[in-house]
């Protein structure tokens, strides 16, 4: 059961925020909402059922701003209390912020002003990486405006799926491009979308985003870091490596491989897939190796089973390596010959080099 607290509001832009257990960054992630330049706007914040204050910092905010509504239910994810948000939006945009990231104070209004000066459908932007001791900013299309559109949006969309010949170049944009969080949708694209449970799929913002933009239009990128993405890592924290991961996006790939079965021209596409699930062992190394439970053995073991494993095996056959980079050809050569011992050793390096 779902219930609601605050006035019905019928705003510009709707600014959804799931929020669970976040009481030390809530107020932050809320207020820097509440002081947005851009004031026609509601703040939907989505209480997942929270055991920590949470709850009572958002109705202490709602006190101090009305545009707040709160809506209460029952812990059932991310996936859902997105979905619930967008149930409730009344605004005829829809931008999503986690509750432990924040945006600059300008976000909704330079991203309003560019959607409807240029008519399009949805309007991106660059993010910073929020770690302890850093800021890296992420201008992941470079630091020019870009449009997509008419045709050019179908080039967009497969890139969502995955990266392809001189793309594999710099792999992490198809990452850093897919988070729904850093976007201004027109509340009308996504219309009959909703997110799919992230323990059915394992990465919900991917699939949600590769549905929405088979539709568009046309779409504007701005080399502006609105968002703040907060990445705090604590080396003191025990690690430990989801297993279910792998079948979770085995789920993913397989319901992007239903969508390619409907497109008569799909070459591309499947070949970006494949190098999708291919770099997708990059991330999954990095869960093992620091899962700080599991012996040298069993991550040694685990990695293998799933080098060995026949869509990751017929993925990493197909990688192209001409294009990557001197350290990502090593990284990969040596998970095509599946070295399992100098990968490990890789990703020891690898994490080193992410904490510091």
């Amino acid at each position: 059961m779902e219930t609601i607290v605050g006035d019905s509001m019928n705003e510009l832009i709707s600014v959804i925020v799931p929020v669970y257990n976040v009481e030390k960054y809530v107020e932050i992630c809320i207020g820097s909402i509440m002081r947005q330049t851009y004031k026609n706007i509601e703040i939907i914040a989505v209480n997942d059922g929270s055991t920590d204050s949470s709850l009572d910092i958002l109705n202490r905010l709602y006190a101090i701003d009305n545009r707040i509504t709160i809506i209460n239910k029952s812990n059932e994810g991310v996936s859902k209390a997105r979905n619930s948000g967008m149930a409730h939006a009344n605004g005829q945009y829809i931008m999503f912020v986690d509750g432990d990231d924040w945006i600059e104070p300008d976000t909704c209004e330079k991203a309003y002003t560019e959607i409807k000066k240029s008519n399009s459908d949805i309007v991106m932007w660059a993010y910073k990486r929020d770690f302890l001791s850093n800021v890296k900013e992420n201008l992941y299309f470079g630091n020019e405006i870009l449009v997509w559109e008419g045709n050019q949006c179908r080039e967009l969309w497969r890139r969502m799926i995955g990266p392809i010949q001189d793309q594999l170049a710099q792999p992490q944009i198809t990452d850093s491009m897919i988070t729904v969080w850093g976007k201004l949708y027109r509340k009308d694209i996504l219309f009959g979308h909703k997110f799919l449970d992230i323990e059915e799929i394992g990465i919900e913002d991917a699939f949600f985003n590769i549905e929405v933009f088979q539709s568009v239009h046309k779409v504007v990128y701005l080399p502006n870091s609105f968002y703040h993405y907060r990445k705090e890592i604590n080396t003191s924290l025990t690690h430990s490596y989801n297993k279910s991961k792998v079948y979770l996006w085995q789920n993913m790939y397989t319901k992007i491989e239903q969508i390619l079965l409907e497109l008569k021209d799909n070459a591309d596409c499947t070949i970006a897939l494949e190098n999708r699930i291919a770099i997708g062992i990059l991330g999954l190394g990095i869960n093992i190796s620091e899962d700080t439970s599991m012996s040298y053995k069993e991550k040694k073991k685990e990695f293998y089973n799933i080098l060995n494993m026949p869509h990751y095996e017929h993925a990493l056959s197909k990688l192209d390596l001409s294009y990557f980079p001197s350290y990502w050809k090593v990284f990969f050569y040596m998970a095509k010959t599946k070295k399992v011992d100098f990968l490990l050793i890789l990703l020891v390096i690898i994490n080193w080099i992410r904490r510091n």
